[in-house]
C-alpha cells in the first residue's frame, strides 16, 4: 500500500511538472520582448521534469521488480541447496555435478561452471525484462542451441478480383526466405569477499541477481539499438538496415529488408507536425501496439511540442506514468542517439512485431577463488541475440542538417 501511494504521489508530481513547463513555455511563447528570463525558466522545468520523471520511472522499477519464490518440488530444491552451498562455501561440487546430470537440460554447454538454478534464473530474467525496454516490447523467445531459425515473407500476395465463373489469372506469391538470428555469447562478472559469502544474512538470490541482470543489461541494451550484428545483437538503429526516404511529405513504400528514415522539416530539431507525419507513415496494424522510443533527453524535449491547433501534442498517462502523443506511449530507449543534425533520434514501431530477441536456455557460472583474492570472482556467461524481422514495423526519424 506504501509503495501505491508512493507510485502515485509520483506520478501527481510528474502531471504538476509538466504542466508548469507547459504554461512556462506558453509564457515564454507570448513573450514579444524576448525576456531571457522566460528562457532560464523553461529549461529549469525541463530540467525539473528530467529528475521527476527519472524518480518515477524507478518507482515503477521498483514495484514491477520480482520477488524470489523457493522451489516448490524436491529436485529443484535439492539443486538450489547444492548450488548455493558450492557459490558460498566452494564445496559440494560432486553433488552439483550429479544433479546436474540428472536434470538432462537440454542446451546447457559442458564448458565447466554450473548452471544457475531456475527460481533464481527466472528472478534474473525478470529483472532484466524490468530494466531493458527492448525486452518489454519486443518478441522473446528461447532456444536450445545458438542460433534461432524462422521462415520470412519477403514479399506480399498480390490478390486479383474476378467473377464466380471468371478467368483467374496467375498472381504473385510470398517469397519466402529463411532468416537466423545468432545466439551470441555476453559474460559478466560479480565480485564478493568470502566473509561476504559466509554470513548467515546473504541473499544469494537477491546478490546474484542484481549484479548479473547490471552486467548484461548495459550491454544489451545498447546493442539492441545500435549492435553491428558481430558477436552482438543487430540493433535497429543500424546504417545497414536503413533506407532514407527524404521529407516525411515523400510517400511510404514497403520494404522487406529495410527500415524506412524520414527527415524532420527543421534542422537538428523536432516539430510537432514531425511527429503526426510519423504516425501517418505506420500501418495501422502496428499502431495499436506502437511506441516511440528516444532518449531520456528527447523526451524531455518533446514537452513543450505544440501542433498547429496550439495544443501541446504530448500528454502524460494517470495510470501508468508514461507520456503519450496522440495515446501512444513515449518510452525511454537510453542508447538512441540524442538531438543533432543527421541523427536517428526518434522511432516509431510495433517491436513486438518488429523485433526479435533470442535467449539461449541456461546461464552457466564459474567460481573463482584465487586470481582475485581476497576476493571471490563469479564469471557468468549467457547467449543472447536480437535482429529485426519486420522492417516496416518501425520508422525513423533523422533530423535534418
Amino acid at each position: 500500500m506504501t509503495e501505491f501511494v508512493e507510485l502515485k504521489k509520483s506520478i501527481d508530481e510528474v502531471g504538476s511538472t509538466l504542466a508548469q513547463l507547459q504554461k512556462a513555455n506558453d509564457e515564454k511563447i507570448a513573450d514579444v520582448k524576448k525576456d531571457i528570463l522566460n528562457e532560464i525558466k523553461v529549461e529549469k522545468l525541463r530540467e525539473e521534469f528530467i529528475e521527476v520523471k527519472t524518480n518515477l520511472d524507478k518507482l515503477v522499477a521498483v514495484q514491477n521488480a520480482p520477488k524470489f519464490v523457493n522451489p516448490t518440488d524436491e529436485f529443484n530444491q535439492k539443486h538450489f541447496d547444492a548450488f548455493k552451498t558450492w557459490f558460498t562455501k566452494g564445496k559440494g561440487e560432486v553433488e552439483l555435478a550429479e544433479i546436474e546430470k540428472k536434470s538432462l537440460s537440454a542446451g546447457i554447454d559442458s564448458d565447466g561452471g554450473y548452471t544457475i538454478p531456475a527460481p533464481v534464473l527466472q528472478l534474473i530474467k525478470t529483472r532484466m525484462f524490468e530494466t531493458s525496454p527492448m525486452r518489454q516490447y519486443a518478441n522473446v523467445v528461447q532456444t536450445t542451441s545458438d542460433r534461432y531459425e524462422f521462415v520470412v515473407d519477403n514479399a506480399r500476395a498480390t490478390i486479383s478480383k474476378t467473377s464466380e465463373k471468371g478467368t483467374r489469372s496467375e498472381t504473385a506469391t510470398p517469397e519466402l526466405g529463411k532468416k537466423t538470428i545468432l545466439a551470441h555469447e555476453k559474460y559478466a562478472n560479480a565480485y564478493a569477499t568470502q566473509t561476504i559469502l559466509d554470513d548467515s544474512a546473504f541473499n544469494l538470490e537477491t546478490w546474484l541477481s542484481d549484479k548479473l541482470s547490471e552486467g548484461f543489461d548495459l550491454e544489451e541494451n545498447q546493442d539492441f539499438v545500435t549492435g553491428t550484428g558481430i558477436n552482438e545483437a543487430t540493433g535497429f538503429v543500424n546504417s545497414t538496415y536503413i533506407v532514407d526516404r527524404g521529407a516525411l511529405t515523400v510517400a511510404s513504400s514497403f520494404s522487406s529488408t529495410q527500415i524506412e528514415s524520414f527527415k524532420s522539416s527543421s534542422a537538428g530539431a523536432i516539430t510537432a507536425d514531425n511527429l503526426k507525419l510519423l504516425i501517418g507513415k505506420l500501418k495501422a496494424k502496428y499502431r495499436p501496439n506502437a511506441i516511440f522510443a528516444c532518449a531520456r533527453e528527447t523526451e524531455a524535449y518533446l514537452t513543450t511540442l505544440i501542433s498547429q491547433d496550439e495544443q501541446y501534442l504530448i500528454s502524460l498517462n494517470p495510470t501508468n506514468g508514461l507520456l503519450q502523443v496522440r495515446g501512444i506511449p513515449v518510452v525511454i530507449f537510453e542508447d538512441m542517439p540524442a538531438i543533432a543534425t543527421d541523427a536517428y533520434s526518434l522511432a516509431l514501431g510495433d517491436f513486438k512485431a518488429g523485433y526479435t530477441i533470442v535467449d539461449k536456455v541456461g546461464v552457466r557460472l564459474l567460481r573463482d577463488p584465487y586470481t582475485s583474492k581476497p576476493y571471490v570472482a563469479f564469471y557468468a556467461t549467457k547467449r543472447t541475440g536480437g535482429d529485426v524481422v519486420t522492417h516496416d514495423a518501425i520508422k525513423l526519424l533523422k533530423l535534418s542538417a
